[in-house]
């Protein structure tokens, strides 16, 4: 398996993204990267207290962040765009506990004109899927992606539909 590091400071942005971020104290720091064999996003998920619901159990709405998360990084590392979450939907199978690795992946399913559908999951480390999740995407044109990150100057200029 080959991984290539995803990381916000790649782009000529600042960033203190919630779920990715390793500058971000509050946030949940995951390390997301691409698995370039298997076309892939990939990280290990390691959730402590901080993002509790129960006081066992990770959170749901942490959950989604970080699949939310995982799908963008498929579209921005895959596809090379940014993308805007437009709708999406998730499944909890199981339970993840505080202070347990799990798994996270997530691909591009498909993709039509600016329209991109993307998939995650995270699994255990018996390799059962913990939760699922479908992303609806838009690839930002260049009015949006500078509304949502400034000015581009840099590489990001390449990441967005003209």
């Amino acid at each position: 398996m080959t991984l290539k590091p995803l990381r916000n400071t790649d782009f000529k942005f600042p960033s203190l993204c919630f779920v990715c971020d390793q500058g971000n104290e509050r946030g949940m720091q995951v390390p997301f990267a691409l698995d370039t064999e298997r076309g892939r996003v990939v990280a290990e998920l390691n959730l402590g207290q901080p993002f509790s619901g129960a006081p066992n159990y990770v959170h749901g709405g942490a959950i989604a962040a970080v699949l939310d998360e995982a799908t963008a990084w498929a579209v921005i590392a895959l596809l090379e765009r940014f993308g805007i979450t437009r709708r999406s939907e998730t499944s909890y199978k199981k339970p993840l506990l505080i202070g347990e690795t799990y798994q996270v992946e997530a691909w591009v399913e498909e993709q039509e004109d600016r329209k991109v559908t993307a998939r995650a999951q995270i699994l255990g480390q018996d390799g059962e899927v913990h939760a699922e999740f479908t992303g609806k995407y838009r690839v930002m044109d260049r009015a949006e992606a500078e509304k949502a990150i400034g000015q581009l100057s840099g590489n990001e200029a390449g990441y967005v539909r003209e």
